[in-house]
């Protein structure tokens, strides 16, 4: 009888180091957070936001010679995080997709040129499939939505790109 037990022991033991082994092969080393300079931006309801040259000043973000093709922000949008360990959610911050003004195409952010991004509300509308209607939920701990911008030389950021637009559509 011991001798079951110390073996089922052993197996255990065994398992939970091929668990722990497991997870750490597939857990995220690092997060984007980790490495860099980085810039809290808040916003509170859905919409484009617009972020000029004073609003990088202001920042603190040095915008001498300032490459436009290295400004990102980052962000996870607004809501809840979910309730249950087995939902989806992001392991790190996302990369979301601005468009950038350049007025005189210089590739350098100047004094005109601006940043667009879409913003989010802490709170959100989601579907109930079942009724069929929208059931607005309100954030229990946040009265705004953080994002992150960051300035990484070492890469372009994403880009909104323009879609191009159908001519003599099939359907109305």
């Amino acid at each position: 009888m011991i001798h079951k037990f110390a073996k089922m022991k052993r197996g255990f033991i065994f398992l939970l180091f091929q668990i722990v082994f497991v997870f750490s092969l597939l857990a995220q080393k690092n997060s984007v957070l980790s490495s860099g300079e980085w810039y809290k931006i808040a916003t509170n309801q859905n919409g484009i936001y617009k972020l000029d040259y004073s609003n990088f000043q202001d920042l603190g973000i040095n915008v001498s010679n300032l490459q436009i093709n290295a400004i990102k922000i980052y962000g996870n949008g607004g809501g809840m995080l979910p309730k249950l360990n087995s939902d989806f959610r992001h392991s790190d911050l996302v990369e979301n997709a601005i468009k950038i003004y350049d007025v005189n195409n210089n590739g350098v952010f100047e004094n005109n040129d601006y940043v667009l991004f879409y913003g989010v509300s802490p709170n959100v509308w989601n579907l109930n499939e079942t009724t069929g209607l929208f059931e607005h939920t309100t954030h229990l701990f946040a009265d705004e939505v953080n994002y992150f911008l960051t300035i990484d030389n070492n890469s372009n950021g994403k880009r909104i790109v323009q879609k191009d637009i159908l001519q003599n559509s099939t359907k109305v």
